[in-house]
C-alpha cells in the first residue's frame, strides 16, 4: 500500500531522514538509497508518497520515494538496437532487392540490345570492287568520311556510329 507524506527532517551528509505520514504523527525513517529520483537531493518540506516496510529491528521505513511535487525525470531513449530477427529481415530485404535490381537490368540490356543494335541504314549485299573489310573497326582508324561510310555499310561488327543513327564518325571524319 502506498502513503504519502512531508519529508521533516534531512540530512543530506549523512544520506537520510525522516517522514511524516499525512494520516498520522509517526516519523518514518527515509534512506536516500530508497528515493527513485536521487538528484537533486531531497529537500525539507517536499511532499512524496512511498510504501512502508518493516526493517531488521522491528522498525518501519519509507520505501519507493517518489516526489509528488516534482515532475518525473525524462526516460533517457536508447539506441534501438537489431536483433537477430530484425537482421535477418533487413538481411532478406536486401537480397530480395538485388535480385529485382538485377532482373530489372538484365531486362533493360535486352531491351536496348533489341531496340539500338541495328543500323538504321540498310547494307548492300556486294561491296564496290575495290573495297574489302580488313579488320578495321574504330574511327581512329578510318582516313575519311567515305571509307568510315564503306566500313559501317558493308563490314559487321564495326563500332563507328554511336547513336545508331546511320553516319559514323560524326565527331572526326563525317561532320
Amino acid at each position: 500500500m502506498t502513503y504519502q507524506g512531508t519529508i521533516i527532517r534531512w540530512n543530506d551528509e549523512r544520506g537520510f531522514g525522516f517522514i511524516r505520514e499525512e494520516s498520522s504523527t509517526a516519523e518514518i525513517f527515509a534512506h536516500i538509497s530508497f528515493f527513485a529520483q536521487r538528484a537533486p537531493r531531497p529537500q525539507t518540506g517536499e511532499r512524496v508518497n512511498f510504501t512502508l516496510i518493516d526493517n531488521a529491528k522491528g522498525r518501519k521505513e519509507a520505501k519507493n520515494i517518489r516526489y509528488l511535487d516534482r515532475p518525473a525525470p525524462p526516460r533517457p531513449s536508447r539506441p534501438r538496437q537489431h536483433t537477430p530477427s530484425s537482421n535477418l529481415k533487413l538481411l532478406f530485404v536486401t537480397v530480395c532487392f538485388i535480385i529485382v535490381a538485377a532482373f530489372a537490368y538484365r531486362s533493360y540490356r535486352a531491351w536496348r540490345q533489341d531496340n539500338h543494335s541495328a543500323p538504321l541504314v540498310a547494307h548492300e549485299t556486294s561491296a564496290p570492287a575495290n573495297f574489302t573489310c580488313d579488320g578495321r573497326k574504330y574511327c581512329s582508324q578510318m582516313t575519311s568520311c567515305a571509307e568510315a561510310k564503306n566500313y559501317l555499310k558493308y563490314c559487321p561488327g564495326v563500332e563507328m556510329d554511336g547513336d545508331h543513327d546511320g553516319i559514323p564518325c560524326e565527331s572526326q571524319w563525317c561532320q
